[in-house]
């Protein structure tokens, strides 16, 4: 959903978690896990590094606040801590802008 807030194009890969391929063996040697993103021949792992990679590394809406403090602060209880600004865009992606 990020990758599409932020208007890039991707190549969306499904993973067979019970028969792991070769690839996600090979891009995530250590915890075996998705997601994982490769950008530039790099994985990136963990759904939160992932987002505020793509955050950083590509134009577009900003995901997360510009004020640091902001980013530490924005935060609420969703099956793990997520910025309350990544939750609201996620939103408006489907149309449902609190805003």
């Amino acid at each position: 959903m990020v990758l599409k807030l932020k208007g890039i194009e991707y190549e969306y890969v499904e993973e067979d978690l019970k028969s792991k391929s070769p690839l996600l063996l090979k891009i995530n040697p250590i915890y075996k896990k998705v997601p994982v993103l490769i950008h530039n021949g790099n994985p990136i792992v963990e759904s939160l590094n992932i987002i505020e990679y793509i955050d950083e590394a590509f134009p577009g809406p900003s995901i997360f606040p510009k004020d640091p403090y902001a980013t530490t602060t924005d935060f609420q209880i969703d099956n793990g801590y997520y910025p309350l600004s990544i939750t609201e865009n996620i939103r408006c992606l489907f149309n449902r802008c609190g805003r």
